[in-house]
């Protein structure tokens, strides 16, 4: 039987810069010796050094000692053989609010050191694979990374003839070859318990084989990179299937399947990828199979892709897709000067004033090209410079004493991806906007 935690509503504390939930202070404490809120924060560092077996004692001794207590209630989960240990990053690039934070877990890892280092370890492998696949290596900085412990009670996997206890129930899918998946709803759970501002997981079970991908959550066993780049096309970016071989216990016939890059019809203007066959683009069209179908259902390219069954690499029309996900999580503008959208003549053009205006923004950096910046004062095009330091890259346009007349002027500062991965963007994903109204007072005689 799989067991897992009891979940209480979360109270944020700031634990090794990371919101983690751990419950409000105590009402009682021991009559002498350190408090219960210490003890906890001492349980908690122990898990922080990797010191999980000594921290689940740690953690068993709190809830006997206060067991009525919010603190010895959350202590009693640390302390069962299913249960989280701690939350660390892998890579930071920056504030969660403006960034693509994947969590990785991991299931069928018992509290054994040993183990838990080996799952860690696998853990910045996928983040090093991902380092070299495109889109996700030209867009690193757009992502934080981050690893979940988790112990479980048994290093096994749920079959149709025996069922493990594992934190997140991992086991054998009912497809043809087995599949590892895992219950989304627990991982779920732990993400709005530990990680909060979890945008996507990604989950390793040890025992597992091949993986499965949705609802936010990629699964996979150990080892390779390629298969966690597929299931995270499933999962992060709504891509499907895209090779024909049977993956159902019973066979399954003709259309019905439509997505970003499969259509169970070749009419052209239906098609999800006309926009590229329009123009020509080298290798799309419509080619049989997909989602474990030889007839009824087209993919879009004959270049081989990561959702069908050859190549590491996204094909044309998934790249898109997966870049336009991207920029539904994050902003292409990183920041902005000045941070208010009123500049009046305090800091500004005033009466007699003789210094510049300065605007700039901070665009986002992809890893081998810039973003397009375009400034108009008042509707009209003008030119700003760019400015490249260790802090960033900066666009600046700066306003001259005199350049405009007394009055309120419109400063736009417009931000675009001009990445040629990206042929149609409907919604307009890739580009923002900041404007600042300018007020110049007229100079005293």
């Amino acid at each position: 039987m799989r067991v897992t935690s009891r979940l209480f509503l979360p109270v944020a504390v700031l634990f090794l810069g990371v919101q983690q939930r751990v419950p409000v202070q105590a009402q009682s404490t021991p009559s002498a010796g350190p408090s219960l809120n210490e003890r906890f924060q001492d349980a908690e560092d122990l898990a922080r050094k990797g010191l999980y077996e000594a921290s689940k004692k740690a953690f068993a001794r709190i809830a006997k000692d206060f067991p009525s207590d919010e603190l010895g209630r959350e202590a009693a989960d640390r302390a069962q053989a299913n249960a989280f240990l701690r939350l660390q990053p892998i890579e930071r690039t920056g504030e969660s609010k403006d960034r693509v934070d994947v969590v990785i877990l991991g299931d069928g890892y018992t509290v054994d050191a040993r183990q838990q280092q080996a799952f860690d370890k696998q853990a910045r492998q996928i983040v090093e694979g991902f380092s070299k696949v495109s889109p996700w290596a030209e867009y690193a900085s757009y992502f934080n990374w981050w690893v979940m412990d988790l112990s479980s009670a048994e290093s096994r996997l749920d079959t149709p003839t025996r069922e493990a206890n594992t934190v997140l129930g991992g086991a054998m899918s009912k497809f043809s070859q087995g599949q590892v998946t895992v219950d989304r709803d627990i991982v779920h759970n732990f993400l709005q318990r530990y990680a909060p501002f979890a945008d996507t997981a990604m989950v390793i079970v040890k025992q597992g084989s091949l993986g499965t991908g949705g609802g936010d959550v990629a699964v996979f066993g150990p080892g390779g990179v390629n298969v966690a780049v597929h299931e995270f096309g499933h999962s992060f970016g709504n891509l499907l299937d895209e090779y024909s071989s049977q993956v159902e216990l019973h066979p399954v016939t003709g259309g019905g399947v439509r997505g970003v890059n499969l259509t169970d019809s070749t009419d052209l203007d239906s098609c999800p990828w006309r926009h590229w066959i329009e123009a020509g683009a080298k290798g799309v069209g419509f080619f049989e199979g997909g989602a474990g179908r030889s007839r009824g259902v087209w993919h879009p390219t004959n270049q081989g892709c990561a959702m069908g069954s050859s190549g590491s690499a996204y094909c044309t029309v998934c790249r898109e897709a997966l870049v336009k996900r991207i920029y539904r999580y994050t902003k292409p503008i990183e920041a902005c000067y000045p941070a208010t959208t009123d500049v009046r003549s305090s800091i500004g053009i005033g009466a007699g004033s003789d210094a510049p205006v300065i605007f700039s923004v901070t665009p986002k950096r992809p890893k081998d090209h810039f973003l397009a910046v375009d400034w108009t004062v008042d509707g009209a095009a003008v030119k700003g410079k760019r400015d490249l330091s260790d802090a960033g890259v900066f666009e600046v346009l700066k306003v001259e004493p005199g350049a405009l007349s007394p009055g309120n002027h419109r400063i736009l500062a417009k931000v675009k991806d001009p990445t040629d991965w990206v042929l149609l963007d409907k919604e307009g994903v890739l580009t923002a906007s900041r404007e600042w109204s300018l007020t110049v007072e007229r100079r005293k005689p």
